[in-house]
């Protein structure tokens, strides 16, 4: 079970992809349909292909085992409110609307900026750091299970960074 938080071309990219693997695929995104900044073709492709939407919807908390893993994404449900700078309705969390969806994989595709010199992630033990400056292919120093992919789309146009925890 994957589940990708994100609204845009990165996040169907992600979606299909783990379609294309196999993978029962749900995309989770704080606005509705219409406010996603995706492709309408892309929007309909994947949802053809069998990825599932769940709208108006945003992660609040990645639940795990005692082994570290992945187990659920705890998530809120979402108002929209007035349009923010960008013109969309600003998402707004309801209180007391917490879910739990049962989860293998949680792909983060969200956001447009990233700085590479911050980009650090410590899980339990293990620290994860990248590459300087990033590197190329965003290689960790330290073998672990969490993984650093990134789309064709995100590598070429720095739109999206996809974080894929798996074990």
């Amino acid at each position: 079970k994957v589940i990708v938080v994100g609204g845009g071309n990165t996040a169907i990219d992600a979606a299909r992809t783990c379609i294309r693997f196999g993978c029962e695929v749900t995309l989770l995104y704080r606005r509705t349909r219409n406010e996603m900044p995706a492709n309408v073709e892309e929007i309909i492709g994947a949802e053809d292909e069998g990825v599932k939407y769940v709208f108006l919807s945003a992660p609040t908390k990645v639940i795990i085992d005692d082994k570290g893993k992945a187990t659920h994404l705890e998530c809120i449900r979402m108002e929209l409110g007035e349009p923010d700078e960008s013109g969309r309705r600003r998402p707004v969390p309801v209180a007391g609307t917490e879910e739990r969806y049962p989860v293998d994989t949680i792909i983060s595709a969200i956001g447009q900026n990233l700085s590479f010199p911050a980009f650090t992630l410590v899980a339990k033990s293990n620290a994860i750091l990248t590459s300087p400056a990033g590197g190329p292919l965003m290689q960790t120093r330290i073998p672990c299970k969490l993984q650093f992919l990134w789309s064709l789309q995100a590598v070429t146009l720095f739109q999206g960074l996809i974080w894929l925890y798996r074990q």
